[in-house]
């Protein structure tokens, strides 16, 4: 049951196992550029000072192995907006939005490893060119700027990661449970 005058979500015991997460709309604008660098012939990396907001407008639940939408309902929840530091990776060439998409989860899988921090702590969006990762807290913890410094490091491992995988789809452990294509 959802309270939307109390910002509240009431959950009860159920036979059926089911994940429910947020429906965010996310809006990001580019305040200024702070550094850039090639990393591949294709790939750009630019770490930039972003402006973020985020807006919960509704609740999905989700079959476990399967992320099939069971259910969806609208929320009226408060929109957050903060400044913070951001890294983007555009790819000059072509690229399907479920490669994008593994390309973000399985970053910021890995990033915390090199970038000592909490998965948690550094999110990401998929835009047509690439995929912005930022720091999840209002004016940045430096973990996009470790993130730009450590990058060749995580996309080797990553690399090695997904290069690895006997899956011929991907799997959750690679690219997520939302990826299906097959990316490799």
């Amino acid at each position: 049951k959802v309270d939307n005058s109390a910002r509240k979500i009431f959950l009860r015991l159920s036979d059926l196992e089911l994940i429910s997460e947020p429906i965010e709309k996310i809006f990001i604008e580019k305040i200024s550029s702070l550094k850039k660098k090639n990393v591949l012939e294709w790939l750009v990396a630019e770490l930039m000072e972003v402006k973020i907001k985020k807006e919960v407008i509704g609740i999905q639940d989700l079959e476990p192995m399967t992320r099939k939408v069971i259910n969806r309902r609208k929320v009226d929840f408060y929109a957050m907006e903060f400044n913070t530091v951001g890294m983007f990776l555009n790819f000059e060439i072509s690229m399907y939005k479920e490669v994008l998409e593994g390309i973000g989860f399985l970053i910021t899988q890995i990033a915390p490893i090199f970038i000592l921090s909490d998965k948690n702590d550094i999110s990401y969006k998929v835009f047509s060119s690439g995929v912005l990762f930022y720091d999840s807290y209002n004016g940045g913890m430096g973990l996009s700027e470790r993130l730009y410094d450590r990058l060749q490091d995580v996309l080797f491992y990553g690399y090695k990661q997904v290069s690895s995988c006997k899956c011929k789809y991907g799997c959750p452990a690679c690219i997520s449970p939302r990826t299906t294509s097959d990316i490799k």
